[in-house]
């Protein structure tokens, strides 16, 4: 039996500080994500004066490895290149107790695995530069159906909209578990993806969504609002639960059949938001999947949220400090 089965993505993260000039001289919009080719990001990576940090990624890849070190039984499907980056992700997975078995490995070298350069400046805002690779050849026949029909919840990637295999993989899979009972979650994964990519997503949710995960910006983007009220009508139309994140400030939580509350975050030092949100997923669903409130869950997403932003990376330096963060927040509770 498997926890969480997620779908998404596979990246490796280049990380380095810039200063907001660069972003401008580059026509990039602070706290955007782009989809750029192979030859972009290194044309972009030439010019960086700091040196690059690497580090596993992808957004559902993120919470997954979270909610395995938090205690889930997780499992992964994606595609990577049989390259150096590839063999990483795969072996970081593996380390953190995820069934890698379901991540296809291509052999053939018609694309790399995909990888995402993270650019942060001074306010710890994240501006993301991605070249899926093989990730955008996602297909339905990567999905192991056997291993879905056996999982609690299936988590899939917001991101998945921006490649048509990406998204009729994601179709097929959330089809199945809606078939099967098995409960959907969906993270929108970024604003771009809701303007750009929105009818893709969209059916993503024809059938009714367990739970969804964004921040404040995708939420009042997807409502076309300023009042985050008026988007949690919006995405209650789409979703059961609903959790937006609010920065610092901490989640607005709906469980089903429940008006939203607000939920405290925790105060901390903000070096690097880049893998908040993935954390504060990973978190809350290791606590709804022991059977805990969405409320309840969420203090403990905020808390887990506020570890991650402390450091640079979206992913903790090993799975054992996920479980150190847990029994901190347990004995602090």
């Amino acid at each position: 039996m498997i926890d969480l089965f997620g779908i998404g993505n596979a990246l490796v993260d280049f990380e380095s500080e810039v200063t907001e000039t660069f972003l401008d001289d580059h026509l990039l919009l602070k706290g955007q994500m782009y989809l750029k080719d192979e030859a972009e990001i290194e044309s972009l990576r030439d010019k960086l004066a700091s040196d690059l940090k690497m580090s596993s990624g992808g957004s559902a890849a993120n919470t997954i490895y979270g909610a395995s070190g938090f205690g889930l039984s997780c499992a992964y499907c994606c595609r990577v290149q049989d390259d150096e980056a590839g063999n990483f992700f795969v072996r970081e997975m593996k380390e953190a107790g995820v069934h890698v078995d379901d991540i296809r490995v291509e052999s053939s070298q018609s694309q790399s695995t995909g990888n995402c350069l993270v650019l942060v400046t001074d306010d710890a805002q994240r501006t993301m530069c991605t070249n899926l690779g093989i990730s955008s050849e996602l297909s339905v026949e990567d999905l192991n159906l056997n291993r879905l029909k056996s999982s609690g919840y299936l988590y899939v990637e917001g991101y998945l909209a921006a490649s048509e295999t990406g998204s009729q993989a994601a179709l097929r899979a959330i089809g199945v578990a809606a078939e099967l009972g098995v409960p959907v979650v969906l993270t929108l994964s970024d604003v771009s993806m809701v303007n750009f990519f929105r009818s893709n997503l969209e059916r993503f949710c024809t059938s009714q969504i367990n739970t969804i995960f964004c921040n404040e910006e995708e939420a009042l983007s997807w409502a076309g609002t300023d009042r985050l009220d008026i988007a949690f009508k919006r995405l209650k139309e789409i979703g059961r639960a609903i959790h937006v994140t609010v920065g610092s400030k901490g989640s607005m939580v709906c469980g089903p059949d429940e008006n939203p509350k607000e939920v405290k975050g925790i105060k901390t030092e903000v070096n690097d938001t880049n893998g908040a949100g993935d954390m504060y997923a990973a978190a809350t669903l290791s606590m709804i999947a022991r059977g805990f409130t969405h409320a309840e869950a969420a203090h403990f997403g905020n808390y887990a949220a506020a570890q991650i932003v402390r450091q640079y990376g979206a992913r903790l330096s090993s799975v054992e400090v996920y479980q150190t963060i847990k029994n901190r927040f347990a004995n602090s509770s």
